[in-house]
């Protein structure tokens, strides 16, 4: 019926008859195969390293560091003085503010989402919307701002060549 080829066995005695060069050991041939299948992470490794851990590193050695290269807290210290304090303080509250937004309002929407009915229009829109917003972050939404109110952007050009209010006469 086939041609297939008898599988050959070992001799009687569970391969006492082969050499020790010739038996299989149990790990043989298993940590290459495993080692290889991590190559592939090597990429995202180096990326991440690249472009995560050395800026990184980079950072947090300089905050330490005067212009010299020598040791110091000045920084640190400069860091949470007059204007930077207050900066800080603002970016914490408008971050705690969205934050706090931001959930109270996509919770209600979750709830009526999840309660209301599947073909309501509610649903369609509120999926849709978050299907298309979810994609609008990172670079995206950084180029999507600064085309609108850059230098050049929609907004700003249009505020000073048809209104003749300059944006950035105050120093920006």
């Amino acid at each position: 019926m086939t041609d297939a080829q008898p599988t050959p066995r070992l001799p009687a005695g569970g391969g006492a008859g082969l050499s020790d060069a010739a038996r299989p050991t149990p790990s043989a041939g298993r940590v290459a195969p495993r080692l290889l299948g991590y190559l592939g992470l090597l990429p995202f490794v180096l990326f991440v390293a690249l472009f995560l851990f050395w800026p990184t590193v980079v950072v947090v050695v300089g905050a330490f560091q005067d212009a010299d290269g020598h040791a110091t807290l000045q920084n640190l210290a400069a860091a949470v003085r007059d204007a930077n304090l207050s900066s800080f303080v603002w970016s914490i509250v408008l971050s705690a503010t969205t934050a706090l937004l931001g959930a109270v309002i996509g919770g209600l929407l979750a709830w009526a989402v999840a309660t209301g009915r599947p073909d309501s229009l509610l649903r369609r829109a509120v999926l849709a919307a978050s299907g298309t917003l979810a994609q609008f972050g990172g670079v995206m939404l950084a180029f999507g701002f600064l085309a609108t109110f850059g230098f050049n952007g929609l907004v700003t050009l249009f505020l000073h060549d048809r209104l003749g209010i300059d944006p950035f006469a105050s120093g920006a």
